[in-house]
């Protein structure tokens, strides 16, 4: 049997593949810079499916965010050997996660816009170039964190229109002080950080909130978009994750104002890797 694992700063989707069935389910996010051990250990045990063995388990795939560095696939190895002892053990990026899902051989920009933001060339077997990742405090430009950010610094210093700064204190419970403790002693600051996200989807045909997103998105095909297409003289983009997929109308306009094409978007590669390696 297969293993199959996609993992975000948020969330894990992974997938049990016994060919012809499958079994999926869900965990909080393994990032190698986050996670606690034992409670990833707990929590993969507790949803994995009684109806199979972990033991029998011959293959694992797993691809995440914060895994572009030796040390953090051998933490996510030494994670996984001791829940499935049998299995032959494979960590990719998040970004090869994505580009396995949309591109497979074809050559192409490819992104991922959720929590975090990734960005590189695949040139139909690996990733040639990506720009550094700088994480959620110096870069992710256009993720959700960053998204988050300027919203909760519009809140904060009373920058938005009056019935949003209403409209925001009713929908959240937080204040300066409980803001600043979950950024500085939480666990997952940075998903913390983005899940103001959802308050920029509901009302995204005000003026200022769509200042905010159209501002984040500058910032990423600037820094980076525009890097790429003109290193490798490419200019569409191909796109996975949540803030990708549900701002792609913003996106899509952005991108257009400096001649670029947006492809297609997808919120997660899980489906299409389930075709992959079924």
């Amino acid at each position: 049997m297969k293993l199959i694992a996609e993992s975000g700063s948020t969330k894990t989707d992974w997938v049990i593949i016994n060919t012809p069935d499958t079994y999926t389910f869900q965990t909080a996010g393994i990032n190698p810079l986050f996670f606690s051990e034992s409670d990833t250990i707990q929590e993969i045990r507790n949803s994995f499916s009684n109806t199979y063995k972990t033991e029998h388990i011959k293959e694992i795939h797993f691809y995440g965010a914060g895994c572009g560095l030796d040390t953090a696939k051998q933490k996510i190895v030494d994670l996984l050997k001791p829940l499935f002892p049998h299995a032959n053990i494979q960590i990719y990026t998040d970004l090869v996660a994505s580009a396995h899902a949309l591109l497979q051989d074809k050559k192409g920009i490819i992104a991922i816009l959720g929590t975090g933001m990734n960005i590189g060339f695949w040139n139909g077997t690996c990733i040639e170039y990506s720009t550094p990742s700088l994480g959620y405090i110096l870069g992710d430009e256009g993720s959700g964190t960053y998204l988050g950010k300027k919203l909760l610094q519009a809140y904060f210093y009373k920058t938005l229109p009056q019935h949003l700064l209403n409209e925001f204190a009713n929908t959240y419970t937080i204040t300066r002080e409980s803001c600043i403790h979950a950024i500085y002693s939480g666990k997952k600051p940075n998903t913390y950080i983005a899940s103001f996200t959802p308050f920029l989807y509901t009302h995204k045909h005000e003026a200022s909130i769509q200042t905010i997103i159209h501002e984040g998105f500058q910032d990423f095909i600037e820094k980076h978009i525009l890097k790429i297409s003109q290193k490798y003289n490419f200019f569409s983009i191909f796109v996975t994750g949540s803030i990708g997929f549900h701002f792609n109308e913003i996106l899509q306009t952005e991108c257009a104002k400096y001649s670029i094409t947006v492809e297609q978007t997808i919120k997660s590669p899980i489906s299409e890797l389930i075709k992959l390696y079924s």
